[in-house]
Order: C-alpha cells, then structure tokens, then sequence
C-alpha cells in the first residue's frame, strides 16, 4: 500500500496505484534495474485498507469477545468475502497496464500496453477467467503441438522471448475478443 498515485486508464478513467510484491519470477530472470509492480484499484481503496489495518481488523492475534476466542483477521474475512463475491451474470472488468520506457535507436521511449476486458454475457465468462484462462490454455496447446518446448517449468518472461509466442497468444486472445491497446511515446 506504498507510492500511492492516480492515473487515467482509457475505458476506466481515475484508478489509484500502489506497490505490491507480485513480481514473481521477473525479479530474477529480466536485467531490469527499477522494475515494479502496482496493484490498481479504485480511489479510496488504500484509504481504507490502511484504516482497517490501524483498526486492528487484520491482525492475526487471537483477542477475546463475548467469550469466544477469535482472531480479527478470520472476523474480517468472514464479514467481508460474501460482500465480495460475484453473483451469477454478475459482471465484472479487468483492467491492466504493462509500461516499459528506455532508449530506442538513441531516443527516449515508453512502450505502454493497456488492457480493458468486461464480462462476456454470451458465454458467461467472467473477465477475469477470460484474461487468464486464455493465455494459459493456448500455451498449453501450442506446448502439446510442439509449437513450444523446453525443459522443465517456462516461466511467462521465457515464453516471451521465444519468437512468435507473444505473436500467437495475443492473436488468440484477440479471436476471443480480449485485446490489448499499445502505445509508443518518444521523446
């Protein structure tokens, strides 16, 4: 819940940013030397995250109530998933930006890739299955093809760098209407 900032996203509008730890692999298999992740959300969420964490509410320590033991963090958790839960057709979005800047043949450059996906009534697929289940399962069909191969576990960022891969997974998800939106700005 660190480095708060606001940014625009095109379909979304306000949404605030802030530190997470989801880099995963990334840390150690790109040379990259100020790579982060941030989680995006709408404004206010940090907020009240932070008050919920000063209020105690995520504490793991077992208090007493009315007689019975509980910890806070299972009472928080117990109130607050049903509130998060979807309803079937419910809809959902899922919004993603992936921002890379540096030089490019000697000229300052941001590579920017916005991703905005909704609900898909027809199917009934939920954004957020559509934008990870489809990814996964076309490597996994490119890996029983032979279109991919290599030993052992293929982290995201390998698969990245084979040719053609990034190519025929974006093309996948674009035939099932998931698309992603590049932007190049020099200077």
């Amino acid at each position: 819940l660190t480095a708060l900032e606001i940014i625009e996203l095109p379909n979304v509008g306000s949404v605030e940013t802030f530190n997470t730890d989801g880099l995963r692999s990334l840390a150690y298999t790109l040379k990259v030397p100020n790579m982060r992740e941030q989680t995006l959300r709408w404004p206010g969420h940090v907020a009240l995250m932070h008050a919920f964490r000063e209020a105690g509410l995520f504490s793991k320590t077992p208090i007493t109530v009315g007689g019975a033991t509980v910890r806070p963090l299972d009472v928080t958790s117990a109130v607050l998933f049903p509130k998060w839960t979807f309803e079937e057709g419910e809809a959902d979005l899922t919004v993603m930006r992936v921002e890379v800047s540096g030089v490019s043949a000697g000229t300052p450059t941001t590579l920017t890739w916005d991703l905005f996906d909704v609900y898909d009534p027809i199917g009934r697929n939920r954004s957020m299955s559509r934008t990870t289940a489809f990814p996964c399962a076309t490597v996994a069909r490119m890996l029983v093809s032979g279109a991919v191969s290599g030993p052992g576990v293929l982290v995201p960022e390998q698969l990245g760098a084979m040719p053609g891969v990034p190519e025929a997974i974006l093309a996948a998800m674009q035939a099932r209407g998931v698309r992603y939106q590049e932007t190049v700005t020099t200077g």
